[in-house]
């Protein structure tokens, strides 16, 4: 029975189905409350063994496990530009990097005036640069979630647009910094990110960068590492450790 055709019930039993012999008030008021008692056991039931799942294939791994993080779900929020509300990292898997833990973690939000946490159907990986970049967003126009409506690079920022037609349509990529980003976005790098990253919208703020992808799934988290590194690799290394704006 769908939300609207349980509401057609209590409203017809409320008065005696519709002035007839039907249940009391008393009676279909108790059985919806039990109905909703129900379905909060199951699906906490079913959070509670999926984030079970996720621990222990983490701790399998050898991997650090934390149930959630809310500063870095507030530092996502605000690289994003999420609009009101709380946020919190739920799930976190970290993983080892020559330059710190990369993060693996799904976000959830609490619109304001909420009291209950939706959760995004996607996940995001933050990960530990070598060095800082100018504030810069590469974000595929495939991607239509959330996130994506966010401002990105704040202050005044310029859309970098390269001689590649098909790129500039797969791609929308602003910068505080015109000249640095022409320089992060070699053809090599082009390629790479046409071949590997189209499902992507990675935020760069300092010597961090923040990627999102559709789905969490925590089986993804070495495969999600593995891709930043080698793009990492793509990045000319006299780029780093510059006096960038962020």
């Amino acid at each position: 029975m769908g939300a609207q055709e349980l509401a057609s019930a209590v409203a017809y039993y409320s008065y005696g189905g519709y002035y007839g012999n039907g249940p009391s008030l008393l009676w279909v008021t108790a059985a919806v409350l039990v109905f909703l008692i129900v379905a909060f056991v199951y699906f906490s039931l079913r959070v509670q063994r999926k984030r079970a799942l996720r621990r222990r294939w983490a701790e399998g791994c050898g991997l650090a496990f934390h149930r959630s993080d809310e500063s870095l779900g507030e530092a996502t929020g605000r690289v994003y530009s999420l609009m009101g509300g709380s946020h919190v990292a739920r799930d976190v898997v970290a993983i080892p990097t020559p330059f710190g833990d990369a993060l693996y973690y799904e976000l959830a939000s609490r619109p304001a005036g909420s009291s209950g946490m939706s959760e995004f159907r996607h996940s995001l990986l933050r990960y530990p640069l070598p060095g800082s970049l100018p504030r810069m967003r590469i974000k595929s126009w495939r991607m239509t979630h959330e996130l994506a409506s966010g401002a990105g690079a704040r202050g005044r920022s310029f859309r970098i647009k390269t001689e590649w037609r098909a790129f500039n349509e797969e791609f929308d990529v602003k910068s505080v910094d015109e000249e640095a980003a022409r320089a992060l976005l070699t053809p090599a790098m082009q390629e790479f990110l046409m071949a590997r990253m189209r499902e992507t919208h990675m935020e760069i703020v300092g010597d961090v960068a923040y990627l999102a992808f559709e789905a969490y799934n925590v089986n993804d988290s070495f495969g999600c590492a593995e891709l930043m590194r080698e793009w990492t690799a793509q990045v000319p290394s006299s780029l780093f450790g510059g006096a960038w704006t962020y």
